[in-house]
């Protein structure tokens, strides 16, 4: 698995000179390294993790949202990923492909539910804002709260998120 830092400082939490910097700037967390430190220890009952990278581990609500690059197909164990990390973490943990895309990942945390549509809103203050319309709010199953934590997180953007009328 490739990592943002070195996978011996991983492996015994200490931090070297050069990796030192990405967790005082807040570009990782204690979170991350805790969560890269359980999926290096995955890599041995999911080979597939290999070709993975690391992006990024962002909490919300009690939920780890555990955001990975695949070079392989993801569906065959994300699911047993899935509880596995959740055992080893202690919270629920969602694994989520990332891709470079805001539409992608927004369609991947409001699954089941259906993205029927995504205005970008750009606002007097200089932000942006993301509308995003899917067509049943109650089948978003971890919560409306949680995606647009995540995205703010991860993005910095604004989402309101509202049922297709």
């Amino acid at each position: 698995m490739r990592l943002p830092v070195c996978e011996f400082d991983v492996r015994t939490g200490t931090l070297c000179p050069k990796c030192e910097p990405l967790i005082s700037s807040g570009a990782l967390s204690p979170e991350d390294l805790r969560a890269m430190r359980e999926l290096l220890e995955a890599e041995l009952q999911f080979p597939q993790l290999k070709t993975a990278e690391y992006v990024k581990t962002i909490r919300a609500s009690g939920i780890f949202f555990v955001l990975l690059r695949y070079y392989a197909d993801l569906r065959q164990f994300k699911f047993r990923l899935e509880r596995h990390l959740s055992q080893r973490l202690g919270a629920q943990v969602n694994v989520i492909e990332y891709a470079g895309s805001v539409n992608a990942l927004l369609e991947q945390l409001l699954k089941p539910a259906r993205v029927t549509g995504i205005s970008r809103v750009w606002l007097p203050d200089g932000t942006e804002q993301l509308l995003v319309k899917v067509d049943k709010m109650s089948s978003v199953t971890i919560g409306i709260d949680r995606v647009t934590d995540v995205l703010k997180a991860l993005r910095g953007i604004e989402v309101v998120i509202e049922e297709a009328g």
